[in-house]
């Protein structure tokens, strides 16, 4: 498993452990004498560090067993605790120097191994520069290289600058792609998966610049902030991850063209300069968990990128940004109706406006799929809104100035999450048509009841 130092004095280890500890172990010339050491639970690392401390054991006792338990222990683990106690107190000499260097050249465990690089360049900086750029240009362990990388952004010297540009070299030459992108791909492979080798993740590229990235369902929780290096990015899919918010350096992705961040956990929309993001073309939004409140950058958004085409339709220039932040929720591009279609199918995705181009319809339901998760308060300002139809949106909440829509006729949010109706729907005179069944309504409001509405419940 690993390699054994034949300069290690094993007739003192098992001196020290048999007098200091009284453990039994038994000894042979014709078997290694690790492997034959049979040490009890109280024999411990705290231990060690407790008797050194107390005197109970020499300094070269105290490495001596070190030594022993990083060579003779198949717990990685133990042995990278082992490792960094060695490198605490052992003193600074050659034969030290060789322990650590053989963990970090020939140890299987990739845990020891990035463990070992770390504490071998804090006590030995110089001398660790060939070990290190022979373990860099040959250790191909995620957590290796990802751990030492991370590690190096702490250290500011000569040598740590020298490798610095080492890993950098290697980097690049790994994923042939400059080095700020190759420094998020580290990163992001090492969320995926960090038991791999590197280079396993194959991303999209066009002269060496990245240019489109497939994440979808990797369960990943964050996405790194180094992704706002990719100044080239035109595709990012992060379908189906486990996301609840984003950095801020998405902003810098000038050149991205669609971004899928449907099925994940957003509970709150990400306070991000959206409007910064000009080439975007295609936003999904759908299906995150209790999408609460739509930041004004997500509608600037939406009015420059994505209400041309409405406009385009005849929609009213002031409101078909309204039908663009439906896109970003449905996943879908809206279809136009004519004003006498019946549209009350088992699928729906589509809109109606009058003469003027005033928006008089809105029909979504029947794709689960696709659902919105949200009933935007942007709706609420459609004042020639006569039908809205949201069913089987996932939707837990309507928006307290619903109101306002003071023309809506017919309001069906049919198998929902909603709790509660709010008072402000008095406002509403107009409305004919109510179906709020298969929800979680706890109480229906006494105006409701009063006024002769068609009330579903």
């Amino acid at each position: 498993m690993k390699s054994h130092l034949k300069e290690l004095d094993f007739s003192l280890i098992f001196i020290t452990i048999k007098y200091k500890y009284n453990l039994p172990f038994n000894y042979s010339n014709k078997i290694h004498p690790q492997k034959q050491l049979i040490l009890s639970d109280s024999f411990t690392l705290k231990k060690i560090n407790n008797d050194f401390k107390n005197n109970k054991l020499s300094l070269e006792e105290a490495t001596s067993l070190l030594t022993s338990l990083i060579e003779g222990s198949d717990n990685a683990k133990f042995r990278a605790e082992c490792i960094k106690e060695f490198g605490r107190i052992a003193p600074k000499n050659n034969f030290n120097f060789k322990i650590l260097e053989n963990c970090l050249i020939s140890d299987e465990s990739p845990f020891v191994r990035s463990t070992a690089a770390e504490i071998i360049f804090l006590k030995f900086p110089k001398l660790s520069l060939y070990p290190l750029k022979f373990m860099l240009y040959n250790d191909k362990s995620i957590l290796v290289l990802k751990s030492f990388f991370d590690f190096l952004e702490t250290q500011d010297n000569h040598y740590s600058n020298e490798l610095k540009k080492e890993l950098k070299f290697n980097l690049v030459k790994i994923y042939n792609i400059n080095h700020e992108e190759s420094k998020f791909l580290i990163e992001i492979e090492s969320m995926i998966n960090s038991e791999r080798n590197v280079g396993f993740y194959k991303p999209v590229k066009k002269k060496g610049h990245i240019i489109a990235l497939d994440l979808a369902g990797q369960k990943l929780t964050t996405i790194p902030k180094s992704i706002g290096s990719l100044s080239k990015l035109e595709h990012l899919n992060l379908w189906n991850n486990k996301l609840t918010t984003l950095p801020e350096t998405i902003e810098s992705l000038i050149k991205l063209k669609s971004l899928y961040l449907d099925w994940n956990n957003f509970s709150i929309i990400p306070e991000i300069k959206w409007e910064q993001l000009k080439s975007l073309k295609k936003l999904n939004l759908n299906n995150n968990i209790m999408i609460k409140d739509i930041p004004d950058s997500l509608f600037r958004l939406a009015k420059r990128n994505f209400s041309r085409k409405y406009v385009k339709e005849g929609v009213n220039t002031s409101e078909a940004p309204v039908l663009g932040l439906l896109e970003f929720f449905t996943g879908m591009r809206l279809k136009k109706a004519k004003i006498d279609d019946h549209i009350y199918t088992h699928y729906a995705c589509n809109y109606k406006i009058n003469q003027n181009g005033n928006i008089i319809g809105i029909y979504l339901y029947g794709y689960p799929i696709f659902q919105t998760c949200i009933f935007p308060k942007q709706l609420c300002f459609l004042e020639f809104l006569e039908e809205l139809i949201l069913r089987d949106q996932n939707i837990r909440q309507i928006p307290d100035i619903i109101g306002e829509i003071k023309s809506l006729k017919r309001l069906d949010l049919m198998r929902n999450r909603i709790k509660m109706i709010p008072k402000t729907m008095k406002k509403l005179v107009n409305l004919e048509h109510f179906d709020i069944s298969e929800n979680k309504i706890q109480r229906i409001p006494e105006f409701l009841k009063e006024n002769k509405i068609d009330l579903w419940i």
